[in-house]
């Protein structure tokens, strides 16, 4: 049997509520609009939006331009973690995502998609190895982009191909 070396005490209590509607423009163009409220009893209230824009350009191809925030509060361990060294809980993670895809079917069975995507993430929550508890660290920047083919065929056998680059700073 291993020792129980530390136990996480505390309360939290989540809660959220994601509301989402997709508005047709017209034939062609289609608008997403949405927002998540979130509240915690160990982070203040969090409100994201998220935000959508769909062109059909014809029955084969399609543009999409979405845009969307989240965050993520520290969980048990981070924050209690963080009691006996007598330090503040971390602030809730928060990012910050843009993404530009086309979709463009060949065949009804076949279709490739690129998109181009740009994160933006702050107040990362990560451990300080030296001090052994929870703090927020510095901002991170990440953009890329990811090529996917599909094909399907009539017994119901699929081929799916991924690829992506991704730098991060």
């Amino acid at each position: 049997n291993q020792p129980f070396y530390q136990s996480f005490y505390g309360i939290n209590e989540r809660k959220g509520i994601f509301l989402q509607d997709l508005w047709q423009l017209n034939t062609a163009h289609s608008l997403i609009l949405g927002v998540r409220y979130d509240k915690s009893r160990i982070a203040n209230e969090n409100l994201h939006p998220r935000l959508g824009w769909i062109w059909q350009q014809d029955k084969n191809s399609t543009v999409k331009l979405m845009y969307g925030s989240a965050f993520r509060a520290a969980n048990l361990q981070e924050f209690s973690q963080n009691v006996p060294f007598e330090r503040p809980t971390p602030s809730p993670e928060q990012i910050k995502t843009t993404e530009l895809s086309y979709e463009k079917f060949l065949t009804p069975t076949s279709n490739y998609k690129v998109t181009l995507f740009q994160s933006q993430l702050s107040d990362l929550i990560g451990l300080d190895f030296v001090g052994g508890y929870y703090v927020n660290e510095a901002p991170l920047q990440s953009r890329g982009i990811e090529v996917a083919f599909e094909q399907r065929f009539k017994q119901g056998q699929q081929i799916k191909a991924n690829g992506s680059w991704q730098q991060s700073r």
